[in-house]
C-alpha cells in the first residue's frame, strides 16, 4: 500500500515537473515519414532503376499551398513520403497521415470495383486484379475534390525519367490474395527521419531504442558513466562531440558481420584466427547478400542500420569544430590540436570495456555491395569481374558469384578477394598509400581509413564497371561512410550535405530511424499505445491501427523531450546498468 502511494506521488511529481518545464522550453525539430506499403503491387518495377524513387503523384494542401507528401515506387512497393513537419505543426501532421490512409482506401475500392462479382470458373478464380496508376490517380482527384483539403499534381518529368506514361504503369493485386481483398489492410515498412540538435542524439535514441545492446556498446566514455549518477551521463553524453562519436561508432558496429553470420565464433579474438576461417566466412557472406537481394532487392549497408545519419560525419565534424558555424565545439587533444581520431579512440577503446574494440577487429570483413544498371534501368551484366578474383575464391563460389554478377552486383567480399596484382587506378591528385586493392583490407587498414576520413575526407574509392573494370581512387568531398565507399551517391547514408533547405537552426543532426516499428515498450507504455491484435513491432506498421495518432505521439515525445525530465533520466539510468555487463568481457 505504501509503495503504491509513493509510486503515485512520484508519477504526479514527474508529470507536474514536466508540464511546468515544457511551458518554458520546447524543442525545435523537424520530422518526416516514409510508409512503404508491402503488398508488392509493382513487381514489374523491382529490378528496374528507372522506376525507383521517382515521384508519380504529389499531394498538395489547399490551405497552405505546400507539398505534403508524394507517392513513388520503392523496389516493387508503392511508398508514401511526407514533407518534414516542424515542432508547431501537430494538426498538419495528423491530417497528412490520415490522407495517406485515405489514398489507400481509394485504391482498395478501385481494386474491389475491378474484381468481378460474378463467380469465375475454377481456372480463372485466382486471376490477379490489375489497374493503372492513371486510373488510381483519377479516382484520387475525385476524392480530393470532395474533401476540399488536398489536390493531386502530376510531376512534369515522369515520362522523361521513367520512359513510360502512367496509363501503362500498373498496380497488380497478388493473385494468391484476391480472395482476401475485402479484408485487405495494408502493412507498412515505416521509416522516420528527425532533424534535431546533435547533443540530443544519445539520450534521444537510448530512450526510443535503447533495449538494443549495440546502442549500449556504441556509447562513448563508458568508464565515466554510472547507473546512479545522472550528472556524469549528462556531462559525458549530452554534448555534440559525444553525439557524433556515438553515431559513427554505432554505424561501424552495425556494419560488422554478426556472430550468426559468422556461425563459427561469437567474437574473433585475433587476426590469425580470423584468417583461418576467412574463406568459409566469405562464402557465407556471399550467400547472405543473395538472400538479402532476393528478399528485399537491397544489397547496400542501410538494411543493417537501426538509425542512420543522413548527413556525412565529416559535415557534422565541421559543425562541431568550425568557430564560423552556428554551433561550436572542440575535439582538441593535449597538444591543443583538433584530432577526431584521437578523440574517437579515447572515447571508444577503453581498457575496462573492450567490447567495441573486439568487434572492430572484424571490420575488414564488412559485407555490403552496390548494384549497377544500364541506361535503360536494367541491371548490367558484370560477369567480366570474375577475371579479377583469385582462382581459389572464384572456384569456391563460382555459381553464386555468377548469379550476383549477372544482376550487376559487386560486394566488398568480392573486392577483398581480388588477385594480388590488381592495382587501384588513380584519378586523384593525391598520392595513394595503398596501390594494391587487397591492401585496403589488410589488418586494420579499412577501419583506420573510415576513422581518418571524418576529419580529412580527401579521397574515395569507386567501382569501375564500364570499359576497364576495377577500383578507382578519386577526389571526393564526403567521408568514406557517407556515402559508403564503393557505393553510388543515390544509395548513400549521408546524402544530405547542403543544409540550406533543412535550416540548421532546427539542429545539425538529421537521423533516419529505420527500426521505428520496433520502438521499445517504454515509449509505447508512456503514450498508451497498443496493437489491436497484440502483434509485436506494430508501431506505424498496420493500417488498421490509428497510425495518425501514433505519429502524433512520436511528435509530442520529441516536442517535450528534455534531459531535465525525471522520467527520461530514470529511463536512461536504467539502461546504463547494461554497461556494467560489458566490463572485462
Amino acid at each position: 500500500m505504501h509503495k503504491n502511494i509513493l509510486f503515485f506521488i512520484t508519477c504526479l511529481y514527474c508529470t507536474l515537473f514536466l508540464n511546468v518545464y515544457c511551458m518554458e522550453t520546447q524543442n525545435k525539430f523537424k520530422i518526416g515519414f516514409e510508409f512503404q506499403e508491402s503488398t508488392h503491387l509493382c513487381s514489374w518495377a523491382k529490378n528496374n532503376r528507372k522506376f525507383q524513387k521517382v515521384p508519380l503523384l504529389e499531394v498538395w494542401n489547399v490551405d497552405d499551398n505546400k507539398l505534403w507528401y508524394h507517392i513513388e515506387i520503392d523496389g516493387d512497393d508503392i511508398e508514401f513520403v511526407t514533407r518534414p513537419f516542424t515542432h508547431n505543426e501537430e494538426a498538419q501532421l495528423a491530417l497528412c497521415i490520415i490522407s495517406i490512409q485515405d489514398t489507400l482506401g481509394v485504391l482498395k475500392k478501385l481494386f474491389c470495383k475491378y474484381s468481378s462479382p460474378i463467380p469465375l470458373s475454377k481456372k480463372q478464380e485466382n486471376n490477379p486484379i490489375t489497374i493503372t496508376f492513371s486510373e488510381w490517380f483519377i479516382e484520387l482527384q475525385k476524392f480530393f475534390a470532395g474533401k476540399s483539403l488536398f489536390e493531386g499534381h502530376l510531376p512534369q518529368d515522369i515520362e522523361q525519367r521513367t520512359g513510360q506514361i502512367q496509363s501503362t504503369m500498373t498496380l497488380v493485386f497478388p493473385e494468391k490474395e484476391v480472395n482476401e481483398l475485402n479484408n485487405w489492410s495494408p502493412i507498412f515498412a515505416p521509416h522516420v527521419t528527425i532533424q534535431h540538435p546533435l547533443e540530443l542524439t544519445i539520450p534521444l535514441y537510448l530512450s526510443l531504442l535503447g533495449d538494443d545492446s549495440s546502442l549500449i556498446i556504441a556509447l562513448p566514455n563508458k568508464g565515466a558513466l554510472s547507473s546512479t549518477n545522472w550528472a556524469d551521463f549528462e556531462e559525458m553524453c549530452v554534448t555534440k562531440e559525444s553525439g557524433l562519436i556515438f553515431l559513427h561508432a554505432f554505424t561501424l558496429l552495425r556494419m560488422v558481420p554478426s556472430s550468426v553470420e559468422i556461425n563459427r565464433v561469437p567474437i574473433i579474438q585475433n587476426i590469425s584466427s580470423l584468417n583461418e576461417i576467412a574463406a568459409e566466412l566469405d562464402s557465407e557472406l556471399l550467400k547472405e547478400t543473395k538472400s538479402q537481394y532476393i528478399s528485399s532487392g537491397q544489397v547496400d549497408i542501410k538494411g543493417r542500420l537501426l538509425i542512420m545519419s543522413r548527413r556525412p560525419f565529416s559535415e557534422l565534424f565541421k559543425n562541431v569544430v568550425d568557430p564560423n558555424k552556428l554551433y561550436q565545439g572542440s575535439f582538441k587533444n593535449e597538444r591543443g590540436e583538433n584530432s577526431y581520431i584521437e578523440a574517437f579512440s579515447t572515447a571508444m577503446n577503453e581498457y575496462d570495456y573492450p567490447h567495441f574494440e573486439k568487434y572492430m577487429r572484424l571490420f575488414s570483413k564488412v559485407n555490403y555491395g552496390e548494384q549497377f544498371f544500364l541506361d535503360e534501368g536494367k541491371p548490367i551484366n558484370l560477369i567480366g569481374f570474375t577475371a579479377l578474383f583469385t582462382n581459389t575464391f572464384r572456384k569456391n563460389n563460382e555459381q553464386l558469384l555468377n548469379e550476383l554478377l549477372r544482376e550487376g552486383i559487386i560486394t566488398i567480399v568480392m573486392i577483398r578477394n581480388f588477385d594480388e596484382d590488381i592495382k587501384i587506378q588513380n584519378a586523384t591528385s593525391k598520392a595513394l598509400d595503398n596501390p594494391i586493392v587487397i591492401d585496403l583490407f589488410e589488418g586494420d587498414n579499412w577501419y583506420n581509413l573510415m576513422l581518418s576520413t571524418v576529419e580529412s575526407p580527401n579521397i574515395t574509392y569507386i567501382i569501375k564497371y564500364k570499359d576497364e573494370l576495377g577500383i578507382l581512387a578519386k577526389d571526393f568531398l564526403y567521408d568514406m561512410l557517407s556515402p559508403g565507399c564503393f557505393m553510388h551517391g543515390d544509395d548513400s547514408m549521408g546524402r544530405i550535405k547542403d543544409m540550406a533547405e533543412q535550416d540548421i537552426a532546427f539542429g545539425e543532426a538529421i537521423i533516419e530511424i529505420r527500426a521505428i516499428s520496433s520502438v521499445n515498450q517504454w515509449f509505447l507504455d508512456l503514450h498508451n499505445l497498443f496493437d489491436t491484435y497484440n502483434k509485436i513491432d506494430f508501431f506505424l506498421t498496420y493500417s488498421y491501427n490509428d497510425i495518425s495518432n501514433q505519429a502524433v505521439q512520436l511528435w509530442k515525445f520529441l516536442k517535450n523531450f528534455n534531459t531535465k525530465d525525471p522520467l527520461i533520466q530514470l529511463r536512461i539510468l536504467g539502461l546504463l546498468k547494461k554497461v556494467e555487463e560489458l566490463k572485462d568481457v
